[in-house]
């Protein structure tokens, strides 16, 4: 009888074992926020020398129209002093930097949306130049204890806040051989370990990897032990790469995050993904949560409102319900009976077809912006030279005998 009862005692163990252990590892999928919503953010920084972008992150009407009029549910906030510090340009310190970040937060908890908060220094650890043209070396210690400072102020500030998510880093090395480096290991989990221990029920997001063109598994599985994953995703940014195989295959055990894909035609490492032209259209096929790009000082929502919204209505993708680009009548998103459109091969000419002879032509942004117009033509079919339009979505619109017809075209 004691036999039995060490040998059952001995099982209950190893299970509590086991369920313990298995629970440190991930869900797969993606990550979502507390109402179990895919996560669809947009970006806004915050910075000393950036006192317009600080004004438009602390204006709570910018948060209710990306709302309201985006349908998106968060904001990526990007902190980036640390990266003006390392060139020798004047910074916000933590101390001084925490009363704007508590406003953002303040404007997510009022607007009931998500906030990222993003310790936001692209190469953080690599060499680079800075303002007076010296050249600094690999450091893998370079920032941390500014890092530590700021994320113990963040975890001890937001503790109680279920809309508050932490991203660490943002790109801070460039291959998997750094994040797999010793030192960097070692600091990044103190981070980690850190915030963990402040603010045990925090959703964190740790690596933000520059691409997804090297071994990112590898590099996860460097660290997995350390983590727990429940509380705990994988973050990407969607470039470099034309596949994706690597996050596909990633998700099935952990769960990921694009904190960052950029709009075609911007910069080299910005690729199409499994062919699809713009990447919120893999990541919405995907269900992986997502936040598109700009430029630091672009307080603009232009991208969203003429490229994304367009590419998503247009090609079936579109997260916000009502699919009515304009309020206008006579807008087709795939053409009509009476007008049919296509490019040529190349991509620079757009022919047009209709059964009635048409005086003029309009072309314009979904924000009614004219581009350009062609005017007596009196023509049933012609062509349109469109090299001077940039990748994207546009309404076309022709005038004539059938009266006032628009449709839209993307390329």
């Amino acid at each position: 009888m004691k036999t039995m009862i060490g040998i059952k005692t001995g099982l209950i163990f190893c299970m509590l074992i086991v369920f313990s252990t298995s629970n440190l590892y991930a869900q797969g999928g993606t990550l979502k926020d507390k109402d179990g919503q895919v996560m669809r953010a947009t970006p806004m920084v915050i910075g000393k020398g950036l006192a317009a972008s600080v004004a438009f992150a602390e204006n709570k009407d910018n948060w209710t129209k990306i709302r309201d009029t985006y349908k998106l549910n968060t904001i990526r906030l990007c902190w980036v002093d640390p990266w003006y510090k390392m060139r020798g340009w004047d910074n916000w310190d933590v101390a001084e930097a925490m009363p704007h970040i508590e406003k953002c937060v303040q404007n997510a908890t009022k607007t009931n949306m998500n906030i990222i908060i993003n310790h936001h220094v692209t190469g953080e650890n690599m060499e680079y130049t800075d303002k007076d043209n010296v050249q600094h070396p690999i450091d893998y210690n370079r920032n941390h204890a500014l890092r530590v400072d700021f994320w113990r102020s963040c975890a001890q500030k937001f503790k109680n806040n279920d809309r508050v998510f932490f991203e660490l880093s943002n790109e801070p090395v460039f291959y998997h051989n750094h994040y797999t480096n010793a030192t960097f290991k070692k600091n990044l989990m103190e981070i980690y370990n850190m915030v963990r221990s402040e603010d045990p029920d925090r959703q964190i997001q740790m690596f933000s990897f520059n691409g997804t063109h090297y071994d990112l598994a590898g590099v996860i599985n460097n660290y997995k032990d350390g983590i727990d994953w429940s509380k705990t995703s994988v973050a990407f940014h969607g470039y470099h790469d034309t596949s994706s195989e690597k996050i596909r295959d990633i998700m099935k055990t952990y769960r990921v995050i694009c904190t960052e894909w950029d709009y075609p035609n911007t910069h080299d490492y910005v690729k199409p993904i499994d062919g699809e032209y713009m990447n919120s259209q893999t990541w919405e096929r995907l269900k992986i949560s997502w936040a598109d790009w700009r430029g630091w000082m672009d307080n603009t929502t232009n991208e969203i409102e003429e490229r994304l919204i367009p590419d998503a209505k247009t090609k079936g993708y579109w997260w916000g319900g009502n699919t009515d680009i304009l309020d206008e009548g006579g807008v087709s998103p795939a053409g009509s009976e009476n007008i049919k459109i296509f490019q040529n091969q190349s991509g620079n000419l757009l022919y047009y077809n209709l059964d009635k002879n048409i005086n003029r032509v309009e072309v314009r942004t979904f924000t009614g912006r004219l581009l350009f117009s062609i005017n007596n033509l009196n023509k049933k079919h012609s062509r349109i030279n469109i090299t001077q339009l940039a990748h994207g979505a546009y309404l076309i619109s022709f005038y004539g005998a059938l009266g006032h017809q628009s449709m839209i075209f993307s390329f």
